[in-house]
């Protein structure tokens, strides 16, 4: 009767046609509000927004952030209340357009999700289910999809390694970010009182969810964090998923911390509900292959197999890798990009910016939505929308031929920056260094990191030290540099030194207060000195079949002395003394080329043409605001 356009006693609106009808009623979502953060801006409502399934207001669809202080489209609630037609097409509008989610610990249950009827749950396309998050998931930053909680976990984990959290780490509740905020749950135990009835809750809602799910159409995402160590638990959790038919997409986030036998389970769970992988092998390992994968790819020729493999992993985006002492693995190199870069409005170098989508996978650049952090790196999760780059450890395992493949492809198609401090300041480089080891990070590299067999197919090294401060560098006869010398004499004939290039680099941040440290004219001799002690182990890979190339970036010692600081500080003599300062550099940069290289100098240089590498990315996360 509603479809009869021609029955005139009928109001006018249910005259149109379905599709007419749900024209206007979008239109009616898109209404213009007003946003109270911009003064009287009108602004118009995206077309995804995020609704709390379990909140106290989810009667009025009232947001769930904070953030955003605004009014719901009245105009589309009293759509919902004119008549069951409109409602029944509106509602499915409503629930097919938009994002929603439930917290377990809003009211310790899940009876929202079950009071949906069953039209409604067909009309989903995307449903967040929080049974117990222990950081990036609470409420208050859904409508944001993420918290700052979870970049802080994030920078730490990349800086100065992964934290593994010790027992009395993990019964803590909350991160560092909300210290003593009652925002985060405990990580989840079995021992727990509320374990039992969330789970009770958890399968009998997805028994109902699974029954009136449109196949192939409903993206689900469930956090539950457990206790790192209780895979049994984290089972019980992801098998209520064989409720639900085909997904369309799945997210599933079991442990704030990583651990890999969490993300595999997992991932397992995943690629299970979405069709992509039997269920059996949830319970049971999947059958063997008729034909091994090693035994096929060891099949091919040599260069095939290399050709395959360097569109793995064993390459990052931008083809460098950073090697710190403190955390003792490589970390993948990335511009630090600001969220906003995604909508076109910068000015950064577009070389480096493709790399952002195999990084921060919580954090997509706007105006794109995300889901919320699912990071395969900084939690145990497993998620279609992580790309997050990671070392490919597992290419390195599968058999002693690959393994020859992988790290030839792995060292020789790579960039390496070695950071010679014990930790990496997010907002510059480090000012000391980390020398209580009595070692270079560089010796440490290239003696315990990179296999002896391996030194050969390094292409191109960035050495990183701190600017000296206040006579912070070895000295002369030390065991630093006596170390560094033996290091040298060691790897000189493994190296293929024909075809590797070496950037020496002791730089201060170039954004940095030129009165926050100042030397003496006895602590720059100093330095000036260490220069070139450091450079001197180098002289001897620069024969005449020695490096392809040697560069070196070293701060002028004098600048940071107060007679130049107050030269500096005349502003009528500012340009002046720039440019001198520049001039002075140039000449200590050739002068210590020329150190090292002696009479192949001239000769490279006229090949090159007088054209350097660019510094790698990894200066770019100083020079930018990460």
């Amino acid at each position: 009767m509603a479809d009869d356009t021609r029955n005139p006693g009928l109001p006018g609106i249910l005259r149109l046609t379905p599709h007419l009808r749900r024209r206007i009623y979008g239109l009616v979502w898109a209404t213009p509000w007003l946003n109270q953060d911009r003064g009287s801006k009108v602004t118009w409502r995206s077309k995804r927004d995020v609704f709390d399934l379990c909140g106290l207001c989810m009667s009025e669809f009232k947001w769930s952030s904070s953030e955003r202080d605004c009014l719901p489209p009245a105009g589309f609630c009293s759509l919902l209340l004119s008549c069951r037609t409109i409602y029944s097409e509106a509602s499915a509008l409503l629930y097919s357009s938009n994002w929603f989610f439930c917290h377990y610990a809003t009211s310790q249950s899940l009876a929202p999700l079950r009071a949906l009827r069953p039209e409604t749950v067909a009309s989903l396309t995307y449903l967040k289910v929080v049974l117990n998050q222990a950081s990036c998931h609470c409420r208050e930053s859904e409508a944001g999809r993420r918290g700052p909680c979870c970049d802080e976990t994030r920078i730490y984990n990349i800086y100065y390694g992964h934290k593994q959290a010790g027992p009395k780490e993990q019964s803590q509740s909350g991160c560092w970010y909300h210290r003593g905020q009652a925002v985060h749950d405990l990580p989840l135990r079995r021992s727990h009182a509320s374990m039992k009835p969330m789970l009770t809750e958890w399968h009998k809602t997805a028994a109902y969810l699974g029954k009136h799910a449109t196949p192939g159409q409903l993206e689900l995402s469930v956090v539950c964090d457990v206790y790192s160590r209780d895979v049994q638990l984290a089972k019980m959790v992801v098998d209520a998923l064989r409720h639900f038919p085909p997904l369309k997409d799945c997210h599933i986030r079991l442990s704030r911390t990583p651990d890999p036998t969490l993300r595999d389970l997992a991932r397992d769970a995943v690629l299970t509900s979405r069709g992509i992988q039997r269920v059996s092998t949830l319970t049971s390992p999947p059958p063997p292959l008729p034909v091994p994968v090693a035994a096929r790819l060891t099949g091919l020729p040599r260069e095939l197999r290399l050709r395959i493999l360097e569109y793995t992993d064993l390459i990052p985006p931008l083809k460098e890798v950073m090697w710190t002492r403190q955390h003792g693995k490589y970390v993948a190199i990335r511009a630090a990009c600001p969220r906003w870069e995604g909508m076109g409005n910068h000015g950064y170098e577009p070389d480096i910016h493709h790399g952002c989508q195999f990084s921060r996978c919580s954090a997509r650049p706007l105006p794109e939505d995300s889901i919320g952090c699912f990071c395969g790196l900084t939690h145990a999760a497993f998620s279609s929308t992580c790309r997050c780059w990671a070392p490919p450890t597992p290419l390195f395992l599968i058999s002693r031929l690959l393994y020859q493949d992988a790290t030839l492809v792995f060292f020789s198609e790579n960039r390496f920056a070695i950071i010679d401090s014990g930790m990496l300041p997010v907002f510059g480089p480090p000012r000391h260094s980390g020398y209580n080891e009595h070692r270079l990070a560089a010796c440490q590299f290239l003696r315990d990191v990179v296999p002896a067999s391996c030194l050969g197919y390094l292409r191109f090294l960035e050495l990183v030290f701190p600017p000296d401060v206040a006579g912070d560098w070895p000295k002369k006869g030390g065991p630093v540099l006596g170390d560094w010398s033996e290091t040298i004499d060691q790897v000189s004939d493994k190296l293929n030194l024909p075809a590797l290039t070496i950037r020496v680099l002791a730089v201060y941040h170039e954004d940095e207060d030129a009165n926050d440290v100042l030397l003496s004219g006895h602590d720059a001799k100093h330095t000036m000195e260490s220069y070139f002690h450091l450079l001197q182990p180098l002289t001897r890979l620069a024969g005449t079949d020695g490096l392809a190339g040697f560069h070196a970036d070293l701060t002028w010692p004098w600048r940071r002395t107060q007679a130049t600081y107050e030269r500096g500080s005349d502003y009528l003599r500012q340009q002046e003394t720039d440019k001198w300062m520049q001039g002075r550099e140039r000449w200590l940069k050739e002068r210590a080329e020329r150190f090292v290289l002696g009479d192949r100098y001239d000769r490279l240089r006229l090949k090159t043409g007088a054209q350097e590498p660019e510094t790698g990315a990894w200066w770019k996360i100083f020079v930018r605001d990460y």
